[in-house]
């Protein structure tokens, strides 16, 4: 029996508002609507397309291809659906099969805009990006309004790394559906690609406002939560995007990446295994699943998830950079310092003179550089500069004519130094020379190993007229041992909120049987007071470079200090320095020593648990106490 005159208008009033629904992207009310249309006047084709085109953005790919069946009864030659035979194809991974309906279409009606935006997420399926994007242009060649093709040409160009065309196709996609949410997510996680974070966040929570539920919006809101270091939100964020899809690992293993920010290693371990177990091919989680591990103590197993990762994505810098890392934090010189040239490519290396001459001759050691020009330059921080300045000398043993530049404000204090030929600071005019080496490359080149690490200490020294100078200022106690102190370093160092700690946790040490100096060159309102109700000397004003630093260190008796340049320094003058270390400490350190094969004079006091300083510090106050102080008193008598 046909349908009555009203019961047709019915009809028509719920497909229109199925259309209207899958226009603002809901799927499940489009699908309702379509549904009680066709209740009504069963078989309309029209509306059975649209149904199957909604179920099967819902991923209810069965109840699709029934659809589709009685569909292709119907009217097999129909065009859509041919399109959604394509997408169905397509989302059962059937890809060969999803090009030939998408060609079938084109075929049919070359002027349809929907079959070439099919035929682009086809290619965009075999990772043919520049082939998608093609197709998607066409389609907007063909509809200007057409909202998903801007969507999809914006993800296509993310692919091909064009980040900034992305991102206008993607706000083309919104200007066109404000209510687009997967636009906005997307728009999300370009934004973190082109760094701008705030930006990225508000994107984020847009898509998130339009549909709270969506796992991919919840997912990109979590990746731009970390990046700005609000690593608890994040964590909410993941752990929604995992409630709505339990099977994404990408969400599980960027829940591991926030979780060992957050220095949670067994949470973020758990998550890191789940990410791989949902996918044994994710090189990502696999590196995520490697930093937890050697978090934890487990190197060995780090090691063989580097090396998984590795061996998923041959090229991947991070994986790299971070098994040297472990294999020097192990003493596994011979395999670490041919890795810790990934450095260069992961950013984590600038050189003082901007790169300039990389495309000079590099010198690793191959070389005969006898009656040669060596042009070493400092690179990364002022603690590196003065640890691996020490190579100098072995090069002039070489016979080389070594030309050293360095940071600025250690050029005063490298002048000390035995084997440059020549001191430079960075805006200094550069000689003529024959090869070039960075200074962190010399342990490569000179093939260092534990046994080898040149142990020259001091291997720096300060002038006696500065001595001297800051003997008088700092004047003399015969009661006392006189102990520096630094608790911070820079904080935009990327390691810096582990590895600096808070004035007022150190405070029960600064116990009056010493004298405290406080080598700390920049000290907070905050810290000032503490420093002045615990009497100790507070020199920050004369602190102008490094060599008065290293003045006021040579009339110490000793320097406990986090992991920061002063370490170094007091290392490189031979002076006894007790180094307070976080947990996961720099690579330098090594791995549970209480010694470093670096500086003779050091002693490590390390976490026992993750952010325990408090047990560091109680640690080095008893030790201060006994065998330090009786040395002391010995040395004194």
């Amino acid at each position: 029996m046909l349908p009555s005159e009203p019961e047709f208008e019915e009809a028509k009033e719920h497909f229109f508002a199925g259309l209207d629904f899958l226009s603002l992207g809901k799927w499940c009310e489009a699908e309702a609507e379509f549904r009680h249309s066709l209740a009504i006047v069963p078989d309309r084709l029209s509306s059975l397309t649209n149904l199957s085109s909604v179920l099967i953005k819902q991923g209810k790919l069965e109840e699709s291809r029934i659809v589709i069946q009685r569909c292709i009864e119907l009217d097999p030659t129909d065009p859509e659906v041919a399109l959604n035979s394509s997408l169905l194809y397509l989302k059962e991974g059937r890809v060969e099969e999803a090009l030939i309906w998408a060609e079938r279409v084109i075929q049919q009606e070359p002027q349809k805009a929907e079959a070439w935006n099919n035929r682009g997420l086809v290619f965009e399926a075999l990772h043919n990006y520049s082939e998608a994007l093609t197709s998607y242009t066409k389609a907007i060649e063909l509809r200007a309004d057409y909202a998903q093709a801007w969507l999809n040409r914006g993800n296509a160009l993310d692919c091909l790394h064009q980040h900034q065309d992305a991102l206008y196709s993607l706000d083309q996609s919104i200007a066109l559906l404000p209510t687009y949410a997967e636009a906005w997510s997307n728009r999300c996680h370009v934004l973190c690609k082109l760094e701008r974070y705030k930006e990225a966040l508000a994107a984020g929570d847009k898509a998130v406002e339009i549909h709270s539920g969506d796992s991919k919006a919840l997912l990109n809101r979590g990746n731009a939560l970390g990046h700005l270091g609000r690593y608890e939100e994040a964590l909410r964020s993941y752990d929604e995007s995992i409630a709505a899809d339990p099977h994404s690992a990408e969400a599980w293993s960027n829940r591991c990446h926030v979780l060992y920010q957050l220095g949670l290693y067994k949470e973020a371990l758990a998550s890191a295994a789940q990410a791989t177990t949902l996918r044994s091919d994710y090189a990502e989680a696999w590196l995520n699943r490697g930093l937890a591990s050697f978090a934890l103590g487990q190197v060995d197993e780090s090691l063989l998830c580097y090396d998984q990762s590795i061996l998923l994505k041959p090229d991947y810098v991070d994986a790299f950079w971070n098994k040297a890392m472990t294999l020097l934090a192990i003493g596994e010189f011979e395999a670490g310092w041919p890795l810790y040239e990934w450095r260069w490519r992961i950013g984590k290396s600038k050189s003082v003179s901007g790169g300039r001459f990389l495309q000079q001759s590099l010198w690793l050691g191959k070389e005969d550089i006898k009656n040669k020009t060596l042009f070493i330059y400092a690179e990364q921080g002022y603690g590196d500069t003065i640890q691996f300045c020490r190579y100098a000398s072995l090069l002039k043993d070489l016979g080389a004519h070594v030309v050293l530049q360095v940071q600025s404000p250690l050029q005063s204090l490298l002048r000390s130094l035995d084997g440059p030929s020549l001191l430079i600071g960075m805006d200094e005019e550069i000689p003529a020379f024959d090869f070039r080496c960075p200074l962190l490359s010399l342990p490569l080149a000179l093939d260092t190993r534990i046994e080898t690490i040149p142990k020259k200490s001091p291997y720096l020294s300060v002038p006696h007229s500065i001595q001297r100078a800051w003997s008088d200022l700092l004047g003399v106690d015969q009661e006392r041992p006189t102990i520096g102190i630094v608790w911070a370093g820079n904080p935009s160092h990327e390691n810096d909120k582990h590895r600096s700690v808070a004035l007022r946790v150190i405070e029960p040490m600064l116990s009056d049987q010493f004298r405290w100096v406080s080598l700390q060159k920049a000290v907070s309102t905050a810290d000032r007071e503490i420093l002045e109700r615990t009497k100790v000397l507070d020199f920050s004003c004369h602190l102008n470079d490094f060599l008065e630093t290293a003045g006021l260190i040579s009339n110490l008796d000793l320097v406990v200090c986090v992991d920061t340049s002063v370490a170094h320094l007091a290392g490189a003058l031979g002076k006894d320095v007790w180094v307070l270390l976080p947990r996961l400490s720099d690579f330098r350190w090594m791995l549970e020593r209480e010694d470093s094969p670096w500086y003779p004079s050091a002693r490590l006091f390390r976490q026992k648990h993750i952010g325990d300083w408090s047990g560091v510090i109680q640690q080095v106050e008893i030790t201060l106490k006994g065998n330090f102080l009786d040395r002391w008193r010995d040395q004194s008598a």
